[in-house]
């Protein structure tokens, strides 16, 4: 619990910054008079667990996004996720059992670079985007059970981390609402084939 207290607080710091950095401006659009921006995102993921396909997890994808502005063009986020998925790590050890039940509760922390499409100053400049970066990945629990039973104790994991690549993109609906889909890679095994998440952004 320490140690999940620990990761939490580095996580906020960094963070906060961001957030705090978005209030400034006078509300025109972010990409004209804000260098900084912050906003929500949720939605769900779709991803493979057991090698029964991509469609074989669905789970929650939620959070907080931070923005620095780079150019007209080209913006950074930052964003801090409760992510709910599949196979993004690798097992040790794993009886052979009917499993009828397994939860992953992870921490995901997305660094991306973002680059704006379609721009205009009619309505908005925010029309779309192409994303592209890395995302740190923290297991923070999880539940495995077979026949109802909780077999969680008997799971072992290589490590309880991971690092991935994922690109995306984003269409903006006006000012504020968006759609967003990614793709993300993990990178410290070929077994593992990518998730995909489709989420709804909100920007102040």
């Amino acid at each position: 619990m320490k140690k999940n207290n620990r990761f939490f607080l580095l996580i906020f710091s960094l963070l906060f910054p961001i957030l705090s950095f978005s209030q400034n401006g006078n509300g025109e659009d972010f990409f004209h008079k804000k260098r900084f921006n912050a906003g929500l995102i949720a939605g769900l993921n779709s991803s493979d667990l057991g090698g029964e396909g991509l469609d074989s997890f669905i789970g929650w994808n939620a959070g907080a996004i931070g923005i620095a502005s780079v150019t007209k063009h080209l913006h950074v986020s930052l964003e801090l996720l409760w992510s709910q998925n599949g196979d993004y790590l690798k097992v040790d050890f794993f009886p052979d059992l009917n499993y009828s039940k397994v939860k992953l509760n992870f921490i995901e922390i997305p660094i991306q670079l973002n680059y704006q499409l379609l721009q205009s100053d009619e309505w908005s400049d925010r029309k779309g985007w192409l994303r592209a970066g890395f995302t740190f990945a923290q297991l923070l629990d999880y539940k495995v059970e077979a026949e109802n039973i909780d077999v969680s104790n008997q799971i072992v994991w290589k490590k309880e981390h991971s690092f991935l690549v994922n690109f995306g993109g984003t269409f903006f609906l006006n000012n504020n609402w968006g759609i967003n889909i990614r793709m993300s890679f993990p990178t410290h095994s070929k077994d593992l084939i990518p998730t995909f998440a489709c989420r709804g952004i909100y920007l102040l």
